[in-house]
């Protein structure tokens, strides 16, 4: 399971410092929880723009390791290509030698 890089949490986007005086006039929460919820967009933006970027670097990274596995291959094609045809090779007879029991050593390693 991998771990997690970014650990993104919501905010309370209407708790906001208020007069006592305007604490009761609903435009200043309105454009506080408005303010908050920018704020959490932009971070979330940037965050996800870090996380493509390093998608992006990963996936050059594999495309660079597929272009190198391409080429080992592509040399091994060649080099199996370069042997001759088994079919046009001779192949001299299998003729069974003459084995004379004599020869052999009995009893001595």
């Amino acid at each position: 399971m991998p771990f997690a890089n970014r650990v993104i949490k919501p905010v309370r986007l209407g708790k906001a410092r208020v007069d006592k005086e305007s604490q009761f006039d609903l435009g200043i929460h309105v454009n506080a929880a408005l303010v908050g919820t920018l704020k959490q967009l932009s971070d979330l933006a940037l965050q996800a723009e870090q996380l493509f970027g390093e998608i992006t670097t990963e996936c050059c990274h594999v495309v660079d390791r597929t272009k190198r596995l391409q080429g080992r291959v592509d040399e091994a094609t060649d080099a199996v290509n370069k042997f001759p045809n088994p079919k046009t090779v001779k192949v001299r007879k299998y003729s069974q030698m003459s084995v004379n029991p004599s020869s052999f050593r009995h009893g001595t390693c």
